[in-house]
């Protein structure tokens, strides 16, 4: 199948997708790190709750701020640590989040409920 002479070849291959894959990890590390500093929503929910399947699609309507969506279905520890995070006690439950604050969603559980909240968060 392969020769003694295809080896280099091979170890060049699997260093070209080794470097590509280091590259493409730093460069989408650095965009997620840059984007958790901007202001955004955070959304918890879970598959099974009712209220969640009624408002996850008012807040997916929502197009004003990036969404960050935590299943909470089946919580892995990166969930759970964002739960405990937030002090998640209930779902749904939605977060605005920038630099210097995070409010908990305290509107009714809409499109416009959602353009408020985000509004009052960014002039108080």
């Amino acid at each position: 199948m392969f020769t003694k002479k295809d080896i280099p070849y091979l170890i060049l291959g699997l260093l070209a997708i080794m470097m590509t894959v280091l590259v493409v990890r730093c460069v989408c590390g650095k965009t997620l790190k840059e984007k958790m500093t901007d202001e955004h929503l955070v959304f918890f929910y879970a598959d099974w709750c009712g209220y969640c399947k009624q408002f996850k699609p008012q807040v997916e309507q929502y197009k004003g701020i990036p969404i960050e969506y935590i299943d909470c279905t089946q919580p892995a520890e990166k969930e759970r640590s964002l739960m405990k995070e937030y002090s998640v006690s209930g779902f749904p439950a939605l977060f605005y989040k920038s630099e210097t604050k995070v409010v908990t969603f305290n509107k009714p559980r809409s499109t416009q409920g959602i353009e408020e909240f985000v509004s009052e968060c960014r002039s108080s």
